[in-house]
C-alpha cells in the first residue's frame, strides 16, 4: 500500500530504508512500476524492483528524503525530492535528487509506477 498523498512518499521510502524494510518500501511501488538502475537501465516489476531495493539497503547508513514537488493530475503524479544517505559501506555521504511518477491506486493509496532516484 502506498501513502495517502503523493507528497508524502519519499518520506516512507526514507523510513523503510532506515529500518531496513524492503517490504514495507517495495510496498510503496506500483505492481507495474519500474526504478532506474545506476547505469541507466530500467528494472521493471515487484521481483526486480525488489532485487534493487535489497541492494540499496545493504548499503547500510540513514537517509533523509525531502519532497520538493508533488504536481497532481487525474490519476498520475510527478514528484520530487532532495535525499542523503549518510554512513554508508561505500561512502560518508551519498546524496542527489529524483524524479518518481506515482500512480493512483484502486485502495485510494499512491505508489511509485516509475522511479528515477538519481
Amino acid at each position: 500500500m502506498g501513502v495517502a498523498h503523493p507528497g508524502e512518499i519519499n518520506a516512507a521510502f526514507a523510513d523503510g530504508f532506515n529500518r531496513r524494510d524492503v517490504d514495507a518500501m517495495l510496498a510503496l511501488y506500483d505492481p507495474e512500476g519500474a526504478v532506474v538502475e545506476m547505469d541507466g537501465t530500467t528494472s521493471v516489476g515487484q521481483m526486480n524492483v525488489r532485487d534493487h531495493l535489497q541492494r540499496l539497503v545493504e548499503l547500510g547508513g540513514q537517509m533523509v528524503s525531502t519532497n520538493l514537488t508533488a504536481i497532481v493530475l487525474g490519476e498520475l503524479a510527478l514528484v520530487t525530492a532532495e535525499w542523503v544517505i549518510t554512513d554508508t559501506v561505500v561512502a560518508p555521504r551519498m546524496n542527489g535528487r529524483s524524479a518518481e511518477v506515482l500512480r493512483l491506486q484502486p485502495d485510494g493509496s499512491w505508489a511509485y509506477l516509475i522511479d528515477q532516484p538519481a
